[in-house]
């Protein structure tokens, strides 16, 4: 277990702890700017991570031993609270040390995402099974580079990837393509997709870089485009979507390239800014 310099002293929540973590790593935003400010005692530094020295972190996350993984563009980094093991391309047959993305799923696999693929983790063994993109093989992934994974309610993996969504096949450990089609309309209408989520309906809700946000109907296997009604005045502005998760059981947080932090309510499709509302 994970006994060493903890990251956010107050408070309570694996997730609270998590995203402080990674805020303290990654470039500083205004939403990181206004924890700081209203918890100035409660961050400590971790300085026995001298791999992560100048290093961009891209993704963090906590198994249930208490080992917490850290992403970076230079491998994956896993920390006991004492020392640091770091899994790369050479050492643990990593697919590329380059890593976007880190996911946990209910069996406890992790998913390691990639610019230049996806790797399934082998804890017995630490190493590496890679899923790459193959041109000329529709079952596998559409794309070499991975920008997220995400599990549903019904134990399906979703990896979004630059060039469309993909759903994983367990039975032969292959994947179905959801990309752009510009002679089918109920296709994805922008290939990168950042961000994957399932709200409490069972709505999969998908982010994309360029194309805004869309749900995807798993029975009809199509995309529907939500008419979302906001106050801001360029049309455009909610095209970049990077994250989407939960506020409560009704509303979702949405992380934007130009909008910054909004709340989405797929009731009613009305989406606002955050900070507004506090």
């Amino acid at each position: 277990m994970i006994k060493g310099d903890l990251i956010f002293k107050r408070g309570s929540g694996l997730t609270t702890r998590i995203l402080v973590l990674m805020m303290a790593f990654l470039t500083p935003s205004p939403f990181a700017q206004v924890l700081l400010a209203q918890n100035p005692q409660s961050f400590i530094t971790i300085d026995k991570l001298k791999n992560l020295t100048g290093e961009s972190v891209t993704s963090i996350i906590q198994d249930k031993e208490g080992f917490i993984w850290i992403g970076t563009k230079s491998g994956l980094i896993r920390y006991d609270g004492y020392t640091q093991k770091v899994f790369s391309r050479s050492s643990s047959g990593l697919s590329n040390d380059d890593v976007s993305a880190v996911y946990i799923d209910s069996k406890d696999r992790m998913w390691v995402g990639t610019i230049d693929g996806l790797s399934l983790f082998n804890r017995k063994t630490d190493r590496f099974t890679n899923f790459r993109y193959s041109p000329n093989l529709a079952s596998t992934l559409s794309s070499k580079e991975i920008n997220t994974v995400f599990e549903d309610s019904g134990h399906t993996i979703w990896i979004g990837t630059e060039k469309g969504l993909n759903r994983f096949v367990e039975a032969d450990s292959s994947f179905v393509r959801y990309a752009h089609k510009k002679s089918d309309s109920p296709s994805l209408n922008y290939g990168s997709v950042k961000s994957i989520f399932e709200d409490t309906h069972k709505k999969l809700w998908i982010g994309t870089f360029g194309g805004g946000l869309l749900e995807f109907d798993r029975e009809k296997e199509e995309f529907r485009f939500p008419r979302l009604t906001t106050s801001s005045k360029d049309a455009n502005s909610l095209r970049y979507i990077n994250v989407i998760r939960a506020l409560n059981t009704e509303e979702l947080l949405l992380g934007t390239s130009n909008e910054g932090l909004l709340i989405f309510n797929p009731g009613t499709s009305q989406v606002r800014p955050f900070f507004c509302t506090r």
